[in-house]
């Protein structure tokens, strides 16, 4: 057993061996993760938007369970310094940010996504 988990991380790359460190297999879905095209619709019709504060740095990568897309969140207009901001001035509420323009520029472009 410890020797077939043992060759199995050594087939594996460093990224493919980080995302299954850090998320459960229960949570990956890998047998229903998004094709490479859908994933490359995502960037091109929502992550690049002006509504959207992502700036994607590279192509996504396959990972175990899906896809990984490596980028940089933007500030937005709403967004000031505060109590709330880290040692860089980054919000501690980016990521919500992110979420929450990612789904109504979906939602609002839903036709043409599919």
């Amino acid at each position: 057993l410890f020797a077939e988990l043992k060759r199995r991380r050594e087939e594996m790359s460093e990224l493919d061996a980080m995302v299954e460190s850090l998320y459960p297999k229960t949570t990956r879905k890998e047998d229903e993760g998004p094709s490479e095209a859908q994933v490359n619709k995502l960037v091109s019709d929502v992550l690049t938007k002006s509504t959207v504060p992502f700036m994607p740095s590279g192509k996504p990568e396959a990972v175990p369970g899906g896809f990984l897309i490596r980028g940089t969140v933007t500030k937005t207009s709403s967004s000031s310094s505060s109590k709330d901001d880290d040692e860089d001035g980054n919000s501690k509420f980016e990521g919500d940010n992110l979420i929450e323009a990612i789904d109504q520029t979906i939602e609002r472009n839903a036709p043409a996504l599919r």
